[in-house]
């Protein structure tokens, strides 16, 4: 069973990633996982992470699995 600890640390680093990459005018950055909207990954780690990124002017555009 994976750690919700793991969870956060490695969505956070697959967004940092990603954000580094970002050329310097991008503002959305697309993410997809595998969980469906209402899985608990959703409340606990992406959208604390959108509002951690919206007062640097990102969007996370985020694509659900079904």
């Amino acid at each position: 069973m994976i750690h919700t600890r793991f969870l956060r640390g490695a969505v956070a680093a697959i967004a940092l990633t990603a954000a580094a990459a970002l050329p310097a005018g991008a503002e959305t950055l697309k993410f997809a996982h595998w969980v469906p909207p209402a899985h608990t990954l959703t409340a606990s780690t992406i959208e604390p992470l959108q509002a951690a990124v919206a007062d640097s002017g990102l969007e996370i555009e985020v694509y659900p699995g079904g």
